[in-house]
Parts: C-alpha cells; structure tokens; sequence
C-alpha cells in the first residue's frame, strides 16, 4: 500500500516534488546558475514581476498535476497579482492553442492533462486575529475571492481562519473581547475582572483551536506547495524575525515592521498594532520532507531582505533562513530583487564589463565607490591591497594590470563627485519647474531643501503638481475629528454662518483664505484659530464635494446636513474599508489641503502654483489598474503646454513591482513629456527631468547628477514643514516599516546619511575647507539625478518591462 504522504505529494510514479522541468527551463532562459556555491537558498531568476508571476503559476500547474489531491498553502497581498491571473488565465483557456504554446514555452511537459483543482486541500498560512473574516481587507476574504473562486477549489476542502467569535458567549466576538487590544499573559495569571475572564476563556478556546488546525495540516502529510512573499523585516508567512525555526501554528503578536506593513490593510498602524496574528509556522512549512516551498519576490524593495537570507548565516533574525538544507525550497525572484546579493552582483559585473569602454564606466565607478565605503577610506586612499579585498575591484586590477590605472580611477571617481557638488552650488535662474509627486509629502521628503532654495531666485517659476488624491493616507477617525469640529465651528459661530451666506464656501471661491488663516495661526502658536482654519476648509471641501455647482452652499442648514451625513458615514465604515468614490473624494481634499498649506509656508498662491490632477488610476483597490491617456496624461501635458517648464521632477524610484503609485504616476509623468517633447511648438530636447527619490530608495552617489548641501537649519525647516502642514501624518496611520517616528525625521536622517558617504569618499577637509559657507555647515545632502528627455523616456521604459513584461 503507498504510503499516504508519499502518494500526495507525489513520488509515486512522479519525480520529487524539486524535480522541475518548468525550474529547470526557467533557469536556462535566465542563463544563471540555480545557486552560486556562496548562496545558502537556491534562486531562480526570472526577467520581471508579471514573468514571475507566469513562472510561478506553470510551476504551481506542474506540481498540482504531479499531486492531486495535495495541500497547499497559497499567499494574500499584492505581491501574488500575476500569479492569480495567470493560473485562471491558463486554466480558463486550458486546451487552446495559444496556452498550450505559453506553458509548453515555460517547461510543462504535460499540456494535456488539466490540473485537478478540485481535489486539492488548501489552508490559509495566516489572518489578523481579531478579524472579522468578512472584513474586506481579512485574508479570509482574500482567499474566498482570489483563490477559491479563481481556481475552482472545492470550498469544502478551503480551510480559512474564522476565529471571530471563537471562545465568545452570545453575540460577543472576538472584535468586542480584544476592542483594546490583546494581552497574552491573560491566560497565565489569574484574571481579574470579568472581561479578562471572558478573554481568557477566548485565547484559550484560540490557543486550541491553532494546534487542531497544526494537526489537520499533519493528517494530511503536511504541505505539499507553499507559496509565500517575504515581509520588511524578512517573515514568511507571519514567522516575524526572532521566532522559532521551528515554529507551529500559533497566535502571536506582530512586531513593528510587520505591523507598518500591514497598516494598509487595517486602516492604520494604530490598528494593526491593536491586534496579532495566528500563522502557521515555519516547523508548519517544513513538516513534509518532500514539499515543494517557493518563497518569490519582485522589486529593489525587497532586495536588502533577500541577500541577508540568500547569504547568511542561519539565524532567527532571518527567517527565510530556516530553509538552509530544505531540498524542495527555492527562492523566485526577479532581477530587481537580486541587486545586494553579492555573487549576482559580481556576475553582472563579469557579463556587462568591457574594460575601458565607455559603457563600463558606471560599473567600475561604482564597484571602487562601494569599496571605499567597504574599508571606510577616502577615494584617493585606496590601495591595490584595498582593491583585492573586492571580487569587483580585484578584476578591474586584474584586467588592467597596472597601478597607474588605479591611481587615475581613483582620482576620477573623486573629481566626478566634487564636480558634482560644486555643479549644484551654481544658481539657477530664470527657469520654469513643474514638481510631481505621487503623494502628497513626497516632494517634500524628497527635496525640500533645494525647492526652497530654488524658490528664493524670483526669476524662477514654479507649480507643484500632485497625481493622486491621497484619500487612502487618511483615517476615518482623523477625518470624522475634523469634521465634529467643522460642525461646532459652524453651529457655534454666527460669523461662520455669515461666512456662509455671503458665499464664501462656494465652489467657484478659491481656498486660499484658509490657508493665510492657517499660517497667521500657526506664527501665533494659536491652537483654536488652526482648528478654525481647518474646519473652515473641511466646510469648504464638503460644498466643493456634494454641491459642484454652487447651488446649496449658500446654505447653513445645507452644510451642516452634509458634514453630519459624513460624520455618520465614516463613522460606520471599518478601518481599511474601500469608501464610496464621493468620500474618497472628499477626504483627498484634506491631502490636497496639505499640500496647499505646504506652498502657501513657502508664500506661494496655492490656486496658482499648486495643481491637484486626482489621476483616476488611484482607487483604493487591491490591484490597481493602468494610467490612461485622457483621463491621467493628458490634464497633466496641458498644464505642461500651459507652463512651458524647462525642469520636470519625478519621483524615481527603482521598484519594478507592478501595483506601485510611484511607479504608475512615473509612466504618466513619462507619458505626458514625450507628447509634449514631440509638441511642434515645445521642442522637448532642452527638457531637463529630475529624479528624485523620497525616502523608500536611495541613489548611489555616483547615479547622483545634483548632490544639494542640507545645514541643520534646513533639516529644522523641513520637520516644522512637515508636522504644520501634514495634519494627517504626525503620528503617520501609515508609517514605513524602516523607521517607526515622522517621514520628515526619517528623511533628515537618509540626508545625514548621505552626507556621511560623501565624507567618508571625499574625506573631511573637502567639506571643512571649502570655500562655499553651505558646504562648511552642511550636514546632510539631497540626491538628484538629471536626465534628458532621452534617458528619461528609456528609463522609464526599462521600468515598464521590469513591471509588465
């Protein structure tokens, strides 16, 4: 009789589950190794995030072929949007021509047979404990919806994490027990009141229920597929850096990278810092000897959190790396995601190297840069014993043979950063900038300090364009504070009924009255006549929003009808919840709020330097969908035709990953300059685009065509910026798992850190002794990259493949 396991996951009269013609063809295609003998986690590469995707899912294909009737465990996020699409692609349109030719181009050997999917037992790997499971943003309902209805799985054998009223008596759950949060040490002391009784009766009823599910999960043989993303601080599954390798089912609390990255789902990090998480565990995974367990990822984003798991050592503080050793564990990875793994890096090296050529240069400016900062010495420092401590700089001196090449490259890389910098200290004068940003503080992070100084030239012009209404970045509780206060400020005040009658919220006003109000209040340090501003701009934002053509907002009785229908709308919506449009709206105005806040700072008009373009592309949807022309490139090419810029920013970031705003509003921006280059009377080649990056990428110093000296009161400047003006983000509901305080204190330290590279490169002296006072007293430094309209575009393409094939 075959044995139970065995048969499941398929050794009867099949190759082993890690035996994998779709692996191996993959691996070809890449023309890379499996696994460098430095890589302790083998990896198959593939080209970009929606190839992953189709890898992947012919993978999952040729393994569900090999084992019906297997267990699988299958990933929620965005991280699986190509996966899920193509499985049902292929499996809708299983037997045609076109497919037959897409999977046998993969590496399925078997295009005949169709994957059984009813017969497999899928269990969910994780969910927000308490959640309730029809919450849209639960994983359950992830699973229901992208995986049981996409697949065709067989519902009674979809096992979900429903646990909401789990241990609860009458019509309690688990929401109402836990509505403060959760303290575990319940159920090891004695309770004292009788809500601690009540929840300890729940973790208990909880703590049974994980080890029942462990059991089922073992009953079967364990975990044939699993299929996982990687988290911020490196967890698969939700096994959080420190756990147990190896780890069973269990409910557990998340720390705080995982909490900022599952704000987004939950509506806030004061949410998701509220609950825990029941996980299988990494012991879960690895149970079955035989399983095949895929671990994928796409984009420079992860790629920090990949080489410390790829490279080393076995640690708890790397949870991936529980899969040393594991035959049936491979990492899928796209080439963005691979760029710190250091035997990738040097092989990229190896294959793009041409000794002194021209196209060589950038890679051996960075390959004797990146030494530099290795052994911490100053460029001109290096020796040819520092250049063998390198496999990048050892070849380079190998191939070269001679230290007088060293000697003059050195000197090179350190004349190219300083002539950078002193670039960037000559003024600019008499020229036009359109500033874009996906969201609404990225400017600012991104390059305050040089805007500001730009702006001090009043030869210069300047608009500040925002692509997104930003609606996602406010709270329902933030929002419903503010319109309580709106209402008051309205009920109780007869000169703000006069306000109204007279019409001065009336759509056709400009609001920049509350903005001078807002600034005068904020030099006062006057606290109530900020609030005031503020409700007076959410009652203009409300009759801007629900009486377009000025109908009503004359009306006092009006207003106060809408700000409480708001009021009693948010306040019914859970957290993370996807808004109707008309509330998405009205709370981007906020945002948008912000930002004129931010310029009218800087003594700008905001109806006249600030546009708010509210590309549709930006949904609060899961997987967003593409720019289009008429509806986002276009009103952005007009204001373009309409300011004439010489200097277009962008935010630049490197991602590659596909659901990305930065990413979609980058293609848009991109669109719009090549139709207006291409513009008879607007000749596109003197365009000029910066790049710049905020603070989830960096620049490397040598990708730095504008490095802007930062002094400590720029950075003072930039902090009081961002907490007066971004009322919505100081203590940020959507923070960056990298750093747990404000955006503008994480942005002065990547500033500091720059400036520290730049010291570390060039060496103290340059910067103590400069002729320039800015440099003297700089303490930090922004990153730009210029490019032209050229490079600009084929950046940008290179981004589009990298994101849709």
């Amino acid at each position: 009789m075959v044995d139970k396991k065995r048969k499941l996951n398929g050794e009867e009269g099949s190759p082993r589950t890690f035996s994998s013609a779709v692996e191996a063809q993959a691996v070809q295609k890449s023309e890379r190794k499996l696994q460098y003998p430095q890589e302790k986690l083998p990896i198959v590469e593939v080209e970009n995030f929606p190839q992953l995707g189709k890898v992947v899912a012919a993978r999952f294909i040729e393994w569900v072929q090999a084992n019906p009737g297997g267990v699988i465990s299958l990933p929620t996020g965005r991280t699986p949007e190509h996966f899920i699409r193509w499985v049902k692609h292929f499996l809708d349109t299983w037997g045609t021509r076109e497919t037959v030719e897409e999977l046998s181009g993969l590496g399925l050997l078997d295009t005949a047979s169709r994957p059984d999917m009813a017969s497999l037992h899928f269990f969910q790997m994780d969910e927000f404990f308490p959640i309730n499971p029809s919450h849209k943003n639960s994983f359950s309902s992830y699973v229901k919806k992208q995986y049981a209805e996409n697949f065709g799985l067989d519902p009674a054998k979809v096992r979900v994490m429903d646990i909401w009223t789990l241990g609860c008596k009458g019509k309690v759950n688990n929401g109402d027990l836990f509505a403060d949060g959760i303290d575990l040490t319940v159920t090891e002391r004695e309770p004292v009141t009788a809500l601690e009784r009540d929840q300890a009766a729940a973790l208990t009823a909880v703590h049974q229920y994980c080890c029942e599910y462990e059991e089922e999960i073992r009953g079967l043989g364990g975990i044939g597929f699993f299929l996982g993303g990687i988290g911020p601080d490196g967890h698969v599954a939700f096994n959080c850096k420190g756990k147990d390798h190896n780890s069973t089912t269990r409910l557990t609390k998340l720390n705080y990278q995982s909490a900022a990255a599952a704000a987004g789902d939950l509506g806030g990090i004061e949410n998701s810092r509220k609950k825990h998480v029941i996980t299988i565990g990494l012991g879960t995974i690895k149970y079955n000897p035989d399983a095949c367990v895929i671990v994928f990822a796409a984009g420079d984003a992860k790629a920090q959190v990949i080489a410390n798991a790829v490279n080393g050592p076995k640690h708890v503080d790397t949870p991936a790396s529980s899969f040393y050793g594991f035959p049936g564990f491979r990492f899928y990875l796209t080439q963005s995601a691979c760029t710190k793994i250091e035997e990738r890096i040097f092989d990229r090296f190896i294959k793009e190297y041409k000794g002194q050529g021209g196209e060589s240069k950038d890679l051996v400016m960075d390959a004797v840069i990146d030494l530099a900062l290795k052994v911490k010495k100053r460029l001109i420092d290096l020796s040819a014993e520092d250049f063998e401590k390198d496999r990048r700089t050892d070849h380079i001196m190998r191939e070269q043979n001679g230290s007088s090449y060293l000697g003059a490259l050195m000197l090179e890389a350190d004349a190219m950063l300083k002539n950078k910098i002193d670039r960037s200290l000559e003024p600019i004068s008499a020229r036009r900038f359109i500033h874009t940003a996906p969201h609404h503080d990225d400017i600012m992070l991104g390059y305050l300090p040089l805007a500001n100084n730009l702006r001090k030239d009043l030869s210069n012009e300047h608009t500040f364009v925002y692509a997104t209404s930003g609606f996602n970045a406010v709270t329902n509780k933030l929002f419903v504070g503010f319109l309580k206060k709106a209402l008051l400020h309205l009920e109780a005040s007869h000169g703000v009924r006069e306000m109204v009658e007279a019409g001065y919220f009336t759509p056709s006003k400009v609001g920049d009255p509350d903005v001078v109000k807002f600034m005068n209040a904020h030099a006062a340090r006057d606290s109530q006549a900020k609030d005031d501003a503020i409700s007076e701009r959410v009652l203009r934002c409300v009759a801007r929003n629900f009486d377009p053509k000025g109908a009503q907002s004359t009306s006092p009785s009006f207003l106060k009808q809408k700000v409480e229908e708001a009021i009693v709308y948010y306040s019914r919506q859970y957290q993370g919840q996807k808004d109707a449009v008309e509330y998405q709206v009205l709370k981007g105005m906020l945002r948008e709020f912000e930002c004129d806040a931010l310029w009218g700072y800087h003594g700008f008009v905001p109806s006249e330097s600030v546009s708010h373009l509210r590309m549709g592309f930006y949904k609060g949807d899961l997987f967003t969908e593409d720019p289009q022309i008429n509806r986002d490139v276009l009103p952005l090419l007009d204001l373009m035709r309409k300011k004439h810029p010489d200097y277009v920013t962008v935010a630049l970031d490197p991602e590659g990953s596909g659901p990305d705003t930065h990413y979609k509003v980058l293609q848009a921006v991109s669109a719009a300059c090549k139709l207006f280059s291409e513009s008879f009377n607007f000749p596109g080649k003197d365009l000029k685009i910066w790049g710049y990056r905020n603070v989830w990428f960096r620049f490397h110093p040598r990708e730095a065509k504008v490095i802007y000296p930062v002094e400590l009161g720029d950075h003072a400047h930039l902090n009081d910026a961002f907490e007066t003006c971004f009322i919505s983000q100081k203590e940020a509901s959507f923070p960056a798992p990298d750093y747990d305080g404000p955006f503008s204190h994480w942005a002065q330290m990547i500033q500091a850190e720059q400036y520290q590279q730049l010291v570390t490169l060039l060496g103290e002296d340059f910067f103590s002794t400069h002729p320039d006072p800015r440099m003297r007293a700089a303490r930090g430094m922004v990153f730009i990259n210029e490019l032209d309209m050229d490079e600009f575009l084929d950046r940008a393409r290179q981004l589009k493949h990298n994101a849709e094939g």
